[in-house]
């Protein structure tokens, strides 16, 4: 019995010492929780080449201490102090995930939008595309027509042209043959 309650002392002596003091700049939970969750998505913008456009330089982890206006050495200090609380880290960590999970179906959302608008646009496309190969056609049946109507025209110019020309045939005096006679 003696030996249990020494190494309980024991074991609490050594947890004693491995929790890490609060950090001289703690930074609340809220806080924390937001720095985390940029980071997530800093990751997974890297991860998915989502950020192919974006240098390296704006990609980093220098970006969130720069936004949140701290060092590097505190970030790694509160990542400690809190990771020493599995409750707290589990808590924090759920809210990130369902900010994760609305911000990847608000992404779904505008891609489904953005996919219907391009359909849209290529039914329209089509569509405009479709009318002008029956205007076009139409235009090509119509010019057909004229060129046929045109032809009818000339042909039947010629007609007229060859009945006045008998006409005029018959309206001519007969030719009288005289020979003189000397």
């Amino acid at each position: 019995m003696k030996k249990l309650v020494v190494l309980f002392v024991f074991i609490l002596a050594c947890e004693a010492k491995t929790v890490n003091p609060p950090p001289q700049v703690l930074l609340p939970e809220d806080v924390m929780e937001n720095i985390l969750y940029d980071l997530n998505l800093l990751k997974s913008i890297k991860n998915n080449s989502y950020g192919v456009d974006i240098s390296n330089e704006i990609l980093n982890n220098n970006y969130i201490l720069r936004k949140y206006n701290i060092a590097d050495s505190t970030l790694k200090q509160n990542q400690l102090y809190y990771a020493q609380s599995p409750k707290k880290m589990y808590e924090i960590y759920n809210r990130i995930n369902l900010r994760l999970e609305k911000a990847e179906d608000s992404v779904k959302g505008l891609i489904k939008q953005q996919r219907e608008e391009k359909e849209a646009l290529l039914k329209r496309e089509e569509e405009r595309l479709l009318e002008k190969r029956k205007h076009d056609s139409l235009a090509l049946l119509y010019k057909k027509d004229s060129l046929a109507l045109i032809q009818i025209n000339d042909s039947l110019t010629q007609l007229k042209l060859k009945d006045s020309v008998n006409n005029h045939q018959g309206d001519k005096p007969p030719r009288l043959d005289v020979s003189i006679e000397n």
